[in-house]
């Protein structure tokens, strides 16, 4: 229903249109060095609750896990292996935020610091390439399909 109480379908809105995110070649070969590498290290911002309080943190991505540690209180916000149900989106309009849902339903919204959207979507691509290339290992698949070619997934 809308402010005018009218009824409808309802429309899913995308973040980035129904459009994929772009990737420049630089970016490109940032996200498959880390992919390579087995690790990424982004240094961003956790929501704490509302829109205005805000505390720095560290996300790690890893092969088979990402963990969220703030950084002034020096503890473990999150820490899971990937899975199906866990999801990162980007919410609409035009922020450097990221959305993490864990598998428990728990969510982590993420700012890059400086409002870097080029870093958001490294981020988010990372992200979305280590969870792929984890639950496809334990498919038993050992090579991932992602920025149109096949990378390995050993390592």
């Amino acid at each position: 229903m809308d402010e005018r109480s009218r009824k409808g379908k309802l429309v899913k809105v995308f973040a980035n249109e129904p459009n994929k995110i772009t990737c420049d070649p630089v970016m490109q070969e940032q996200i498959e060095n880390y992919f390579s590498t087995g690790q990424a290290v982004f240094d961003v911002q956790l929501s704490a609750g509302d829109r205005n309080n805000w505390e720095t943190a560290t996300l790690t991505l890893k092969k088979s896990n990402y963990e969220i540690r703030s950084t002034k209180q020096r503890r473990v916000v999150i820490n899971e292996k990937y899975t199906p149900d866990i999801s990162i989106t980007v919410p609409y309009g035009p922020s450097a935020q990221c959305v993490i849902r864990s598998s428990d339903g728990n969510v982590c919204v993420l700012s890059t610091l400086e409002d870097n959207l080029r870093l958001r979507d490294t981020l988010v691509l990372t992200m979305r390439l280590f969870q792929k290339q984890a639950l496809e290992k334990r498919k038993g698949k050992r090579k991932v399909r992602f920025f149109n070619k096949i990378v390995s997934g050993s390592g």
